[in-house]
């Protein structure tokens, strides 16, 4: 058993991120010895976004371009809300708004919460990918029209961190 470095949650030896609060778990981390006797573990429940650690299917690219392109943005829109469940899972981030609300306040607003929910993506994504903050750039590809382009740069970023 690992434990997590940020809340101290015993953690199964397999798992890449805290099941409590999300935090990555190093590989080098020595499995704990003092817990008492190992019982195996029940396999770990069907894929919830919200549980990280569970191992995220990957999702094409390309083919979520094309579906969204042939079903007239309806995948598109299933996409979008997906792609924001499983970056705030992955970034631990339990209070931020699930993809249906995202959907919705974009919706409402007439776009505008999409194009501050593509700032706020990009942040996210250079978090994960440990890389400068690229929100700015996000932002303006969103301003553009080209919101697509940014689901695509998260969905490769998701993918990075699947299986």
């Amino acid at each position: 058993m690992k434990t997590c470095p940020r809340c101290g949650t015993s953690c199964a030896d397999n798992d890449r991120f805290c099941p409590t609060c999300g935090q990555p778990i190093p590989e080098d981390t020595a499995p704990n010895n003092d817990q008492g006797p190992r019982y195996e573990q029940a396999p770990p429940p069907p894929y919830n976004a919200y549980q990280p650690g569970y191992q995220r299917p990957t999702r094409s690219v390309a083919l979520a371009i094309v579906l969204s392109i042939i079903t007239c943005g309806i995948y598109g829109i299933y996409w979008f809300v997906v792609l924001n469940d499983e970056i705030n899972a992955l970034t631990g981030d339990a209070s931020a708004p699930s993809g249906i609300v995202v959907f919705l306040l974009s919706l409402v607003t007439c776009g505008i919460y999409g194009i501050y929910w593509a700032y706020v993506m990009g942040r996210k994504v250079a978090y994960l990918n440990r890389t400068a903050d690229s929100g700015i750039i996000n932002l303006i590809i969103a301003l553009f029209g080209f919101q697509i382009i940014n689901l695509a740069l998260f969905q490769d970023a998701v993918n990075h961190y699947a299986g």
